[in-house]
């Protein structure tokens, strides 16, 4: 792994680890638990800890579990987040 890339990698693994999504309450939004465990997935991935790595079309096919009148997370921010985080495993290698 080049050091770009090494540098690519720390700076997907800085921003998950600083995201913060909002909530909705009273229309829909995606499972906290089910995002907070995809993104632990992810930053296992880029850590090199994760056998087979998920690839940027795992990130793009990541569904989530919705819920109603229970607090979870924004469905547009993280849908925004993980474009990014696909965009940045592509650039990574």
């Amino acid at each position: 792994m080049s050091q770009a890339d090494s540098r690519d990698r720390q700076g997907l693994l800085d921003l998950i680890s600083q995201v913060q999504f909002g909530e909705t309450r009273v229309r829909p939004g995606y499972v906290k638990q089910d995002v907070d465990q995809f993104l632990l997935e992810v930053r296992a991935t880029l850590a090199g800890a994760r056998q087979p790595p998920l690839s940027p079309a795992d990130v793009r096919a990541a569904q989530f579990r919705t819920t109603r009148l229970h607090r979870g997370y924004d469905e547009e921010q993280v849908d925004a987040f993980l474009d990014r985080i696909e965009q940045g495993l592509r650039q990574a290698g």
